[in-house]
């Protein structure tokens, strides 16, 4: 299989089989997660960064670019948690299909 877009590349791998169940959707909800966090951290610097630390404001101001909701005390800590929730998935997805133990 050859694509240049990551969304069919894993829509293919899920139709195929070749991850075990709800793997291949994890990876999917995963990378639109962090594309989507990528891009709002382009927007706010407006230059490709990765850093997430900063001061409490700045990161509540990057999660209600996220879409959190702005109501929140803090949204920028529920940002921080579902981002090391989804980045735990991803990596064990990647620990169960690539390190034989």
């Amino acid at each position: 299989m050859r694509t240049p877009s990551t969304v069919v590349a894993l829509q293919e791998i899920s139709r195929l089989g070749l991850l075990p169940e709800g793997s291949a959707e994890t990876l999917l909800a995963g990378y639109k997660y962090l594309r989507k966090l990528e891009n709002r951290l382009r927007i706010i610097h407006d230059y490709s960064a990765n850093d997430l630390t900063g001061p409490k404001a700045y990161m509540n101001k990057l999660a209600r670019r996220m879409g959190y909701d702005p109501k929140l005390k803090n949204p920028g800590v529920a940002m921080i948690s579902d981002y090391e929730e989804i980045t735990g998935k991803i990596r064990d997805v990647f620990d169960r299909m690539f390190l034989l133990e």
